[in-house]
C-alpha cells in the first residue's frame, strides 16, 4: 500500500484566490511592487468567458497604464467603429 505524496511546501508574502481580472491586476500589480504572491486558481486553463465579450474605453486605458496594451492589441481581436441602428419611424 502506498501513501499519498505529500504536498509541496509554497512560502510567499501574499496568497490571492482567484485568477480572474481583478486578482491577475492584483497579483501584477504586487509583484512589480516586489512582493512574492501566489495567486490560487481552480480552473487550470482561460478558456472561459469574464462577464462579457466587449472591452470598454476605460478598461483599455487600464492596460495601458499597466503597460500591457500592446500586447493586447496584438490578440486577434473584431472592433465595431459604427453601428446602424433602425429609424424608430
Amino acid at each position: 500500500m502506498t501513501t499519498p505524496a505529500e504536498p509541496p511546501t509554497v512560502r510567499t508574502t501574499c496568497a490571492i484566490v482567484g485568477g480572474g481580472p481583478a486578482g491577475l491586476v492584483l497579483g501584477l500589480l504586487l509583484a512589480r511592487a516586489g512582493v512574492a504572491v501566489t495567486v490560487l486558481e481552480k480552473h487550470a486553463d482561460f478558456l472561459r468567458d469574464f462577464r462579457g465579450d466587449t472591452v470598454h474605453p476605460t478598461t483599455l486605458a487600464l492596460l495601458d497604464d499597466l503597460g500591457l496594451f500592446d500586447r493586447f492589441e496584438a490578440i486577434p481581436h473584431s472592433r465595431v467603429t459604427h453601428v446602424d441602428l433602425p429609424d424608430p419611424e
